[in-house]
């Protein structure tokens, strides 16, 4: 009989991770003991107009989607998943941008301030089957992620690449979702660009996030434009789990966050026979 496999570090980060959500969820009165998931009507404040704001510890509960919705669903839970995917959703619960603003393009930290929460919230709305949500949310944080021509020269100018290499391949995953594959291309060649020059991008410290993202979007683009066998085979590759490295488990988890959806919106049609789908 054979001795069952250890556990890797990174499976332990994920029971760890959920051992933690459920700890948070129970110790505010929040856990659906049944499905160890959020009892999400038990958390206040969801339901409130956007301009108010949800406490900070209903705001961390939401929060830990990133981490927790993808860790039940490595797991195989998908039941826990989707009820902390539906709880994601109020990442973001309000419109376009925040409610005091109203200019067409607003400044770039009042963009980017609005798309960093709008574009999980469009993922966990994807998810959970909320469509048309999703789509107004997606559609909202490729609009935020937008770099002009002049700020993109100013952060090269003054040597801050990585606000535009991290911005960037958020936007081309926006419109990957949205299926505008050639402003996704547009936008993650664009980051790629800036990636390789800069030195920082090169090295284990950097944000892996989006670095990690970066080829899974390009390869997908360029597939749905150019549908090549050759490109076929690059997009099956890079939505593969396998395609997730780095040693920063945290990161590394996000990632999965990201993937999972790139996958259970193409893998149907680019891994129905890759046993690497889930």
């Amino acid at each position: 009989m054979k001795t069952p496999k250890a556990p890797s570090a990174f499976e332990k980060y994920i029971q760890e991770t959920i051992d933690e959500g459920i700890h948070y969820l129970r110790s505010h009165g929040w856990l659906d003991e049944t499905s160890g998931a959020p009892d999400i009507a038990k958390i206040p404040g969801l339901e409130e107009a956007p301009d108010v704001h949800l406490s900070v510890e209903a705001w961390a509960a939401v929060h830990r989607t990133w981490w927790n919705a993808p860790a039940h669903e490595y797991r195989g839970n998908r039941t826990a998943a989707s009820i902390w995917y539906e709880l994601g959703q109020y990442e973001w619960r309000g419109g376009r941008t925040f409610p005091s603003i109203t200019a067409e393009i607003p400044e770039l930290g009042q963009r980017e301030a609005a798309a960093v929460s709008q574009l999980p919230a469009a993922i966990c709305a994807d998810r959970v089957g909320n469509t048309q949500r999703a789509r107004d949310l997606y559609g909202w944080a490729a609009g935020n992620y937008l770099l002009t021509e002049e700020e993109i020269r100013w952060f090269a100018d003054t040597h801050q690449l990585q606000a535009i290499w991290e911005a960037l391949p958020m936007r081309a995953y926006a419109f990957v979702c949205l299926e505008a594959w050639v402003e996704a291309l547009a936008a993650a060649e664009t980051a790629e660009y800036w990636a390789n020059k800069h030195r920082r991008a090169q090295t284990s410290e950097a944000y892996q996030v989006q670095l990690q993202l970066i080829p899974a979007l390009l390869a997908l683009a360029r597939f749905k434009l150019e549908p090549t066998a050759e490109n076929r085979q690059a997009a099956q590759a890079k939505l593969s789990l396998k395609a997730i490295g780095g040693r920063n488990y945290s990161e590394r988890l996000i990632c999965y966050f990201y993937w999972y959806n790139l996958r259970a919106k193409f893998g149907p049609e680019l891994l129905a026979e890759d046993q690497d789908r889930e």
